[in-house]
């Protein structure tokens, strides 16, 4: 696997069009978190739903109790990040105490309609579609004054609440037989490029195993 630090803007200007030769595209929240979408990661999220749980409790103490939990929950080190609690493990907890319909709510923070340089560049050198672990609808917004063929979304869109996959229990139930059989036939012996993407979902990664790709690129993103 090549891994390259670099954005997606700076490979496009380089002139790298080695993308071009790619017979699939995964992208990830990272594509989506840079100006002007600005959209929050996983982490952020998480932490939104952390906060709306704390400041829902009206004992007293709770408050200071949950502010100096966060600190270990949501560390600020970027080396310790995957040691905090992510996000589909608070919307598993919470799934056990409220309505599903209201966690799910966080994901109106997604529903942006400002896409930036790596949805224009994405749809314009790969118009047949990208597969996408992101519930955001900036790819199809920068492909539509093209004609691109809208992203297949493994976990749902934002504002289709019954297609939203967010729990720990909802990932290790495995992707659907739609979304499984379409991740497996793009990754298997293709030349996959993947923008944005941690690779941290259970219901995900295991197909990259299972279904190897003849070459993978993996393109990581400064924060």
């Amino acid at each position: 696997m090549c891994v390259i630090q670099m954005d997606l803007e700076v490979l496009y200007l380089k002139g790298d069009f080695r993308m071009i030769e790619f017979d699939t595209v995964i992208t990830g929240a990272g594509i989506s978190m840079v100006s002007p979408s600005n959209l929050p990661s996983g982490v952020n999220l998480a932490k939104s739903l952390w906060e709306k749980l704390y400041r829902s409790c009206e004992e007293e103490g709770v408050k200071d109790i949950c502010e100096a939990a966060e600190k270990l929950l949501f560390p600020l080190d970027k080396s310790a990040m995957r040691k905090g609690l992510r996000l589909e493990s608070i919307c598993d907890v919470l799934s056990r105490y409220m309505p599903f319909d209201d966690i799910k709510e966080i994901y109106k923070a997604v529903g942006a309609e400002k896409y930036n340089f790596n949805h224009a560049a994405l749809v314009r050198l790969f118009p047949n579609g990208q597969i996408t672990l992101n519930l955001d609808t900036l790819l199809e917004a920068a492909g539509k004054p093209y004609g691109a063929a809208a992203p297949f979304h493994l976990h749902g869109i934002w504002n289709q609440s019954d297609t939203i996959i967010t729990t720990i229990g909802q990932y290790l139930g495995g992707l659907s037989t739609k979304a499984s059989e379409v991740l497996s036939s793009a990754l298997r012996n293709k030349r996959v490029l993947v923008l944005g993407y941690s690779g941290a979902d259970v219901d995900v990664f295991p197909l990259f195993e299972q279904c190897p790709p003849a070459y993978i690129e993996w393109i990581q993103y400064y924060n």
